[in-house]
Formats: structure tokens, C-alpha cells, sequence
């Protein structure tokens, strides 16, 4: 009996186990061996979900930065270089496009400045 036991130890694998796949062929699979799964469902929104909360995150410093400037830009209309007064303008007009507090009063600015130098 020991004989027999000896061959079974011998014909069995206790860590690995051998199956067919679909086209018929032996596959040696170890319980051992941890498979690596990819990120589940959750795992992807909640990663998903943190790059829109990121992508707000950086549109409202984007924001503050551009309202922080309008009050330079409506200083710049003061300028003696038409470059500078230009650029304001263009500015302005974009801030105002998108509605950002204090492009308004910018623009009210620059239509005084143009008409009292026309007028001079």
C-alpha cells in the first residue's frame, strides 16, 4: 500500500492542476500564483470622478487669476503705448464675453477714454 501511496504522491501535483481551455489544449494553472486584476468599476469612477473634480478645481483658479487682472488690464487703457491699451482692450473684451466682474466697468472705461481723446 505504501507503494501506491508513493505513486500517487508522485502522478499528483498538490499546487498545480492541469485543464483544457475551449480549443482542447493542457494548461498548467498553480494555486500559488496570485492573478493581478485590473481596477474595478468603482475603482475607475472614483478615478474618473477625481479628474472632473481636478479639472474644476483648475477652472476656478483659472477664473480668479483672470479676474485678479482686469483691474491691471483697465490701468493698462491709461497707457501711452497703443500696444498696451490694445491688449487691454482685447482683454476686456474677453473678460466681459465671459462675464467675469469688473470687464463691464473696464470696457465703460475704455469708451470714456476713447471719446474724451477724440474730443481733444
Amino acid at each position: 500500500q505504501q507503494e501506491s501511496d508513493g505513486e500517487k504522491s508522485d502522478c499528483v501535483d498538490s499546487e498545480a492542476q492541469v485543464h483544457k481551455d475551449d480549443n482542447g489544449e493542457s494548461h498548467k494553472d498553480s494555486e500559488n500564483t496570485t492573478e493581478e486584476t485590473g481596477p474595478t468599476e468603482h475603482e475607475i469612477e472614483v478615478v474618473k470622478q477625481m479628474g472632473i473634480v481636478q479639472y474644476f478645481k483648475d477652472a476656478v483658479s483659472f477664473i480668479e487669476k483672470m479676474i485678479n487682472c482686469i483691474p491691471l488690464a483697465t490701468q493698462l487703457l491709461g497707457s501711452k503705448m497703443s500696444t498696451d491699451i490694445h491688449e487691454a482692450l482685447e482683454f476686456l473684451a474677453a473678460a466681459q464675453e465671459f462675464e467675469l466682474p469688473g470687464a463691464r466697468e473696464g470696457i465703460r472705461k475704455s469708451l470714456l477714454l476713447m471719446s474724451s481723446s477724440e474730443q481733444a
